[in-house]
């Protein structure tokens, strides 16, 4: 049963993702642009190293300081 409240979650949430880029697309001129795209993964690059970094530590939930 869990498994299925899962997938309806996720299905949801894919829904509203995508009806949120299209909303942004028409409202926006720059929104759906190949600029705008590399812009966001530009900044991005470092929460997701930071992000790559941290997992282990949080999956092994040792902490930094003792």
């Amino acid at each position: 049963m869990k498994g299925k409240e899962l997938l309806r979650f996720e299905t949801m949430l894919v829904c509203v993702l995508v009806l949120e880029i299209l909303v942004f697309s028409k409202t926006g001129s720059n929104f759906a642009t190949q600029g705008n795209l590399f812009e966001v993964l530009r900044l991005s690059t470092e929460i997701g190293l930071l992000a790559l970094v941290m997992t282990p530590v949080i999956i092994t939930a040792e902490s930094i300081f003792p």
